[in-house]
């Protein structure tokens, strides 16, 4: 009886320490990931910007016409992000952040929803004129 009582102590022991030990390597295992993916995203982030500006830098050398809205739009979007960060972050504490919101946003979205609507509207404009300048 003493051998069955010693044998589920020693099972028991057994048992929770390798309850613990599990513990602590999915923890380690956790801990390890986190940092990977940290370090990750501290290499994936410059490098996306890097990457931005390079492509910003060849639009500018191949079509002279578009300089300056390849310079003005990485510029406020990195503004806009920057301040919607700030925002989420710090909310409604300070003033200045929805206005910083609203002034580098505005620009962004006349960039991104103004120029595809006027350039629509110029080739519809054009297909119109150019049914005019057919003769059956």
């Amino acid at each position: 009886m003493e051998q069955v009582i010693h044998l589920i102590i020693v099972t028991g022991l057994l048992i929770w320490i390798l309850y613990n030990i599990s513990n602590w390597l999915i923890k380690i295992i956790l801990i390890i990931g986190a940092i990977a993916l940290g370090s990750l995203a501290i290499a994936v982030i410059p490098a996306g910007v890097i990457w931005s500006f390079r492509q910003v830098w060849q639009q500018i050398r191949l079509d002279k016409s578009q300089r300056i809205l390849a310079i003005f739009l990485p510029i406020v979007t990195v503004l806009a992000g920057i301040s919607l960060g700030l925002f989420w972050q710090l909310g409604f504490t300070n003033l200045w952040i929805p206005i910083a919101i609203c002034f580098n946003t505005l620009p962004l979205l006349t960039i991104l929803v103004y120029r595809p609507i006027q350039r629509l509207s110029l080739i519809r404009q054009y297909r119109e004129s150019e049914r005019d300048l057919i003769s059956p």
